[in-house]
């Protein structure tokens, strides 16, 4: 009996190309552990079930491998379908919005101005903002913003963890006070 319920598979068939053998790789991943390739830790409950051949393979990390390798047509992540992110962080007025930009790839001047008006507008359908600081000048796209209060903060949280912007998934975390920069 295989361990784990688990019956191994040998092939000697190897696939043509080095981007084929990454997609299956990453896809066993994903399977397995609900982590692809390139290693985006998705919560545990939307991490595809161990042995359920009937659920979808469906994570960020899938999509983005494949779009790298040249699948974007058959495989990409759906901006209007957001899996269920977990949101880190212990709950407070303060939120950090991770991956709203590439500060590499913006080139357009007064963009972080722009991106400020931006969050300041949606962010204010939640509650009221106090403040908004756009990172601008670090990696990870990093967005701070400081509500009157932890119940504004958490239902912007909820409504923007997993969101697609600018064709990239937002990571939300809650902060303390002293995290926020000036």
């Amino acid at each position: 009996m295989p361990a784990n319920g688990i019956e191994p598979v040998m092939s000697t068939e190897f696939p043509e190309s080095a981007q084929e053998l990454i997609q299956k790789v990453n896809v066993v991943m994903i399977q397995l552990t609900g982590v692809g390739l390139s290693g985006i830790v998705l919560d545990p409950n939307t991490a595809q079930p161990l042995l359920n051949a009937s659920a979808p393979v469906s994570s960020v990390a899938n999509a983005q491998l494949n779009a790298a390798l040249g699948y974007a047509d058959t495989m990409t992540a759906n901006p209007t379908q957001n899996l269920t992110v977990s949101i880190g962080g212990v709950p407070s007025s303060n939120l950090l919005i991770k991956n709203m930009f590439d500060k590499d790839t913006e080139t357009d001047e007064g963009w972080e101005e722009e991106l400020h008006e931006e969050v300041q507008e949606e962010c204010s359908n939640y509650g009221i903002v106090m403040s908004v600081k756009v990172v601008h000048d670090q990696p990870m796209g990093l967005v701070y913003v400081k509500f009157q209060n932890e119940t504004g903060a958490t239902t912007c949280a909820n409504a923007l963890s997993g969101r697609w912007f600018d064709q990239r998934q937002l990571v939300v975390e809650y902060v303390p006070d002293s995290e926020v920069p000036p």
